[in-house]
């Protein structure tokens, strides 16, 4: 089944290269250049792209044969060249409409114009936007917080995906943000290692140096179970499970696989409660939310940390008592755009909550829109986040 799907992929993707490549050839390289060396040019790397995705699409990433890294650096390429000359083709495409040809050139411009915008935003967001950490900040209203809890700051960090990035930099620019944010609290919602607990060692040192005063609580994400990885048999996933939670005690964070944890100051107490995965199919479902909350009966605020907004949509909107739920795992797809007070992201097609603060009577939730990347190696206006959350006690 997966060979089928995997050949059909290939199959599609080199016939819309073709498309694309003779359309943008046609109606855009003739029309610029007489060179025949740029036009030779043109077709040759078109050759060497084609023969590179096929190598690519046919050697499974998951033997390890080939890395994530070449993966996302591919598909980014593949992005930054062909989702242009798509752009180009749409745009262009009413200058068929008539003889006319002022009109066919200014679609001819048009098209190239928004075209070549494409293609510098998506170099902005490689090489800019994705090592440019932001800090969000949003204030979560309760009527039983306790009182030693007024003004109690929580930092959300989340999505690293650290076998993507290329060195500990952008974790150094995110440990300092946090540092100057002086948090109580830190919470991670998931998804440290893209596929293996060995991409960890070489962040140790950056992740061990993240601080707050009541301690760092995380949780497990769809791609820590190591899941998208072929292994030899079942002892090397167990033994990759336990090396990630090794990990986390090694480096100081607490890793909460549904259990909870009380913070008391003075008299007055709070529960951070963690489950493990919890998605939509085809994504796991480990969580066991009843098991979590035992011993936080008697606890009036309670913080949720579950890794999957779709776990707050279906099993605790409405049903439990949990003030604030902060999730990640959508990246806002890593492309949003802000009009006036509003951000659009295409991951609002798929998720119903995809990034920021949501509400519901008195429960809330934040959706963090990650740090690292998956698939291509770029942000455009959902940049890494660091979010600040401070706690008030409703008037």
């Amino acid at each position: 089944m997966i060979g089928r799907m995997l050949t059909f992929t290939l199959i599609y993707l080199l016939l819309f290269n073709v498309i694309a490549d003779f359309y943008f050839y046609r109606y855009f390289i003739c029309r610029v250049t007489t060179s025949r060396w740029i036009r030779r040019l043109h077709w040759i790397a078109d050759l060497l792209f084609a023969v590179t995705m096929v190598v690519l699409f046919t050697v499974d990433s998951r033997e390890r044969m080939i890395s994530h890294e070449v993966y996302q650096t591919f598909m980014y390429v593949y992005l930054l060249v062909y989702l242009p000359k798509l752009v180009y083709m749409v745009c262009s495409l009413p200058a068929f409409l008539s003889r006319n040809r002022t009109f066919k050139n200014v679609f001819y411009w048009f098209g190239g114009i928004v075209g070549l915008t494409v293609f510098l935003g998506l170099l902005y967001g490689n090489l800019i936007g994705r090592n440019s950490v932001r800090v969000s900040e949003a204030t979560v209203y309760a009527s039983d917080l306790p009182p030693a809890f007024e003004g109690y700051r929580i930092v959300q960090l989340s999505d690293t995906h650290v076998g993507n990035m290329r060195n500990p930099r952008l974790l150094e620019k995110v440990l300092k943000k946090t540092e100057a944010l002086d948090p109580d609290l830190i919470v991670f919602s998931g998804d440290l290692v893209h596929s293996r607990s060995n991409e960890l060692p070489r962040y140790k040192d950056v992740l061990s140096r993240f601080h707050a005063r009541d301690g760092i609580y995380a949780v497990l994400g769809n791609h820590d179970y190591g899941d998208y990885t072929r292994w030899p048999n079942r002892e090397a996933y167990r033994a990759n499970r336990q090396a990630l939670e090794n990990f986390y005690r090694e480096i100081g964070w607490h890793l909460l696989n549904n259990a909870s944890a009380i913070i008391r100051h003075g008299g007055d107490s709070i529960a951070v409660i963690g489950v493990e995965n919890w998605g939509n199919p085809p994504f796991p479902q480990y969580a066991d939310l009843e098991t979590a909350l035992k011993g936080t009966e008697t606890v009036d605020y309670k913080i949720l940390i579950s890794h999957d907004p779709d776990h707050w949509s279906q099993q605790v909107k409405g049903k439990e008592d949990i003030g604030l739920t902060l999730s990640g795992h959508t990246h806002g797809m890593q492309l949003a755009v802000r009009i006036g007070d509003k951000r659009y992201s295409p991951a609002a097609w798929k998720y119903e909550l995809w990034g920021g603060l949501y509400r519901e009577g008195e429960q809330y939730i934040y959706v963090n829109e990650g740090i690292g990347t998956v698939l291509f190696p770029f942000r455009l206006g959902a940049t890494p986040e660091i979010t600040l959350i401070t706690l008030k006690r409703k008037p």
